[in-house]
């Protein structure tokens, strides 16, 4: 059981933010959209942290609970117009938002009753990033010889490096495109080569590039690689690796990512 506590005026807050997202209201580019995520950390955060700490799951981060659980409400829409319903006489309606969340995720998947999110995503990671790394072109080959063209008909990996950073720099601050155009390049060249290696390569990064703070850090790594728990949905690297006219506006799962990574990187 959760010992998630929360007040009234918090779960209004909560309630807000859910129709907000239920009926798709662009409210993640506002303060409210990044007080909204940070209030799901704050609320949630510490319960689900605690219990991903057991070796069948992949620890969730305190600071990537907000779009954990976004990401499994936008996949998940039953969860998400249950707490969108705001009518208290409605035999859907969810008194405690915040148990509820905590129960969609910790609970096993039961159809029509429990989506389980973290059991669902159990051993998923391993697979999917040991995949695309397999498929990334040889980046010292392509780092010595810009024109090489990969036999494999991937997209070189040069060109897959100027093509995310030309999709995020218009939702960069002006003053750190530059920087940000050499971590795309760094993450790039060096992809997890296993999910446990994640959250080290993540604080390497942070070593390289003391200029952007570890939200930002993260906030790049989560388009370019992809963020947990469906990485190639939302890796740019991935779609344009695929196909070099991938345009992410109309993958729902990459326009959202990109929201995202607009507000952390105006918020950090």
């Amino acid at each position: 059981m959760s010992s998630i506590s929360t007040s009234p005026e918090e779960t209004a807050l909560l309630r807000d933010g859910f129709v907000a997202l239920a009926t798709g209201r662009d409210c993640f580019r506002q303060p409210e959209g990044v007080a909204f995520i940070g209030l799901l950390e704050a609320l949630v955060g510490p319960a689900l942290v605690k219990y991903s700490v057991d070796p069948l799951w992949f620890p969730l981060e305190p600071n990537e609970v907000g779009s954990f659980i976004l990401t499994e409400l936008l996949t998940s829409p039953a969860a998400l117009n249950r707490l969108a319903i705001i009518d208290n006489d409605d035999p859907g309606f969810v008194r405690d938002p915040a148990a509820y969340l905590y129960t969609c995720a910790t609970d096993r998947p039961r159809p029509g009753k429990s989506p389980g999110w973290l059991w669902n995503r159990a051993g998923f990671h391993a697979d999917a990033l040991d995949g695309l790394s397999a498929e990334v072109a040889d980046p010292r080959q392509q780092h010595c010889d810009p024109a090489w063209v990969p036999e494999h008909g991937l997209t070189p990996l040069r060109d897959v490096v100027d093509l995310t950073f030309q999709t995020i720099s218009p939702r960069t601050p002006a003053g750190l495109r530059g920087v940000v155009a050499d971590l795309v390049w760094h993450l790039a060249e060096n992809p997890p080569q296993r999910v446990s290696y994640d959250h080290g390569d993540r604080c390497a990064a942070g070593e390289l590039f003391p200029a952007l703070r570890p939200a930002q850090i993260d906030a790049v790594a989560n388009v370019t690689w992809g963020g947990r728990p469906t990485p190639r949905e939302t890796s740019l690297a991935y779609g344009f690796l695929r196909d070099q006219d991938f345009d992410p506006k109309t993958s729902p799962t990459h326009f959202r990512a990109l929201r995202t990574y607009q507000s952390r990187m105006m918020a950090a």
